[in-house]
């Protein structure tokens, strides 16, 4: 799985841990997720189209990959179960 983030100055805040990393990889099915993101990599819906030079195009196609990990993470990685004894 690859995080990233694109911090400015204004945005450092703390962050609660609890949310920090909500799924659980552990006992995740990289087999599997990696296997559909294989499958999924030609998919238009997902491929980058880049026809002109923009902010807002450049987001839009930078948003594409996100949305694709996103859908197979959610599919392949079962969330944590957090509870009142969850530490924060």
């Amino acid at each position: 799985m690859i995080f990233f983030f694109i911090v400015r100055e204004s945005d450092l805040l703390t962050e609660n841990p609890v949310y920090v990393c909500q799924y659980n990889f552990e006992k995740a099915d990289w087999k599997s997720l990696i296997e559909d993101i294989l499958a999924e990599q030609d998919n238009e819906e997902f491929s980058w189209l880049l026809t002109k030079l923009s902010a807002e195009s450049l987001e839009f196609e930078a948003e594409k990959p996100q949305k694709l990990i996103i859908k197979l993470v959610e599919k392949h990685i079962s969330k944590k179960r957090l509870s009142e004894k969850s530490k924060s």
